[in-house]
């Protein structure tokens, strides 16, 4: 059955404050309100995973960032109904459409829409993080063999252990993305949207809470990944 992305308001204002707290996980900085609406949308969800709390953000090119250190927040400060912080950073970022996905965060730039095409089944069992990943890939693409799912990282990252296993049926790619990240509690998928080449093309990649960036060695056409403008 396909995972429903609540659509939420803009604004603080147009939020209803209960809508969320039984999909979403229950606590998030307090801290996190306050600098939500000055954070960009990579730094929100770098802060919501130092929580463990997963997300994912599209955004473009020119929107893109460095997966840096998450924000620094007062950490004697308490903590919040995690919606608090989600309404908290769509208050200040009115041009942003923040969606939740069986508790997984997204956020999506202005002028580029959620998923529309339903990419199929994407099964995997106990497998390492790196071939479910390709097992959604294929799912996206599966006229084409991956040139290469890579991590990069700095420093010593402790290894990620977990065992992952996928049964998706009839799912979106951010279905399938979301439910990727959400066995690895504090991970962000990131989707970048370039427009620079004569076809638009989107970029996938994966941090997980061990520092480790997981690039998908090759672009996404937008119409393979069927996130159109």
């Amino acid at each position: 059955m396909n995972r429903t992305l609540i659509v939420l308001a803009a604004s603080l204002a147009l939020l209803d404050p209960g809508s969320l707290g039984a999909q979403l996980p229950p606590q998030a900085p307090r801290a996190l309100v306050q600098a939500a609406p000055h954070l960009t949308a990579q730094r929100f969800l770098l802060g919501l995973a130092e929580a463990g709390i997963s997300g994912g953000v599209y955004l473009s090119a020119d929107q893109e960032e460095p997966f840096g250190e998450a924000p620094r927040l007062h950490d004697d400060d308490g903590s919040v109904q995690i919606d608090v912080s989600v309404a908290a950073f769509a208050d200040g970022h009115s041009d942003w459409h923040v969606a939740n996905d069986g508790g997984v965060v997204n956020l999506f730039a202005g002028g580029l829409s959620g998923p529309s095409r339903v990419i199929g089944d994407v099964a995997c069992d106990e497998v390492s993080f790196d071939n479910a990943l390709l097992a959604v890939v294929q799912a996206i693409y599966p006229t084409r063999v991956p040139a290469g799912i890579v991590g990069s990282m700095s420093g010593a990252p402790r290894p990620l252990t977990q065992r992952m296993t996928l049964a998706l049926h009839n799912v979106t790619m951010i279905e399938a993305l979301n439910a990727l990240v959400a066995q690895v509690p504090g991970s962000t998928w990131l989707l970048v949207r370039h427009d620079e080449g004569a076809e638009p093309y989107d970029q996938l990649r994966i941090r997980t809470p061990n520092g480790v960036v997981h690039h998908v060695g090759f672009p996404l056409a937008p119409a393979i990944s069927a996130i159109g403008r």
